[in-house]
């Protein structure tokens, strides 16, 4: 579902906004709240290292964005250790040899320096891109009201403008961090709930 389509559940509420600056709000709430959910989870297309290569740019969807990264499979090395790049680089530079991947702009390095072809794994959770003009539907369906509201809380809290309106972003920010704390548990609650169904069977 485009941003666009969710003009009519927005602009009526903020009177005078300009549609192409409440799509951008719309685009900077959906934003946030994936980052603050990681509702929106995916498995990258399974990649080889190459010799001597340690950069990779991963095959997302279209117009997204990596959040975070919840697992590595590395070649036989499973769940290897995930750092944020300035932990990546400091083990880097103190020369250590063990298996441990990190994001940097986007694109999957990896250390050590690949020596064969190996096979990576990884699940990511997503957010829209920068530029993206919308965000997957089952996520619109489903959180549009919360995305409107986030929309709400900062075009309402925009200074010098006609649609200004303090206490309506403070009302509007309120109902959409309690929505995106919902998301979340409803999310760990249904991941916890998967794994004690697969762990039944065996």
């Amino acid at each position: 579902m485009t941003f666009e389509d969710l003009l009519p559940e927005l602009l009526p509420e903020v009177k005078g906004a300009p549609a192409f600056l409440a799509i951008n709000h719309l685009r900077k709430a959906a934003r946030d709240f994936c980052e603050r959910t990681h509702i929106w989870m995916a498995d990258v297309t399974p990649f080889n290292t190459v010799v001597d290569q340690t950069e990779y740019t991963l095959a997302l969807p279209a117009q997204s964005s990596v959040v975070r990264l919840f697992r590595a499979n590395v070649g036989d090395e499973k769940g290897v250790t995930l750092y944020d790049e300035v932990s990546a680089d400091a083990e880097v530079d103190a020369g250590s040899q063990s298996t441990f991947v990190w994001l940097a702009a986007d694109k999957l390095r990896l250390n050590p320096v690949p020596i064969d072809a190996r096979s990576v794994e990884l699940k990511v959770s997503l957010r829209p891109s920068l530029a993206a003009t919308s965000v997957p539907d089952w996520i619109a369906e489903l959180h549009s009201e919360t995305l409107v509201h986030g929309a709400k809380w900062t075009l309402f809290a925009m200074a010098d403008v006609d649609w200004s309106n303090p206490t309506e972003s403070d009302r509007s920010m309120a109902r959409f961090l309690d929505a995106c704390s919902t998301a979340a548990r409803q999310k760990t609650k249904g991941r916890a709930t998967a794994q004690r169904r697969r762990a039944t069977l065996y």
